[in-house]
């Protein structure tokens, strides 16, 4: 998909929204009701880390929390970089905070989480613009027109 200026100027703020949202939803509870509902994401994290819960959650899964601030933060910097560095950096960012995103709410289930708390929803939109940043802030390929002096399109 070729980009234009703005378009990759839209890219770059989805990325910077994207990687907030991701950082709030830390400090958000991702379970509506039952266990970890009255936590926030980093809380829940610490207990894992405990070891406290090991007989329903690994302690590496307290690490994987980790993953969806540490995503958000990438997708900052990666809208601060743009073009192809920062649609990568993007890309990178979007692929560790949903695999960590994946891991907390399989772990979650595990202990009897029932609904979907705030963080949860956050964070998924925040995932969403992060897409959108990795997808818009590249920039279009060289091109070069058929001028006359041999060179074709697309060569």
């Amino acid at each position: 998909m070729a980009t234009g200026p703005a378009t990759r100027g839209a890219g770059q703020a989805a990325g910077a929204l994207g990687g907030v949202l991701l950082l709030v939803a830390a400090a958000l509870p991702w379970s509506g009701r039952g266990a970890g509902s009255a936590l926030a994401l980093h809380r829940v994290g610490d207990l894992v880390l405990s070891g406290a819960v090991d007989a329903w959650v690994p302690r590496w899964a307290g690490l994987a929390v980790y993953a969806v601030p540490l995503g958000g933060a990438a997708l900052l910097v990666a809208a601060g970089l743009g073009g192809r560095a920062g649609a990568a950096v993007a890309a990178g960012a979007v692929v560790a905070a949903a695999a960590g995103a994946a891991v907390v709410l399989v772990a979650l289930d595990r202990v009897g989480r029932t609904g979907t708390g705030a963080g949860a929803l956050v964070a998924g939109a925040g995932l969403a613009l992060g897409v959108a940043a990795a997808v818009l802030a590249r920039p279009a390929p060289p091109s070069h027109p058929a001028d006359g002096e041999g060179h074709t399109p697309g060569v």
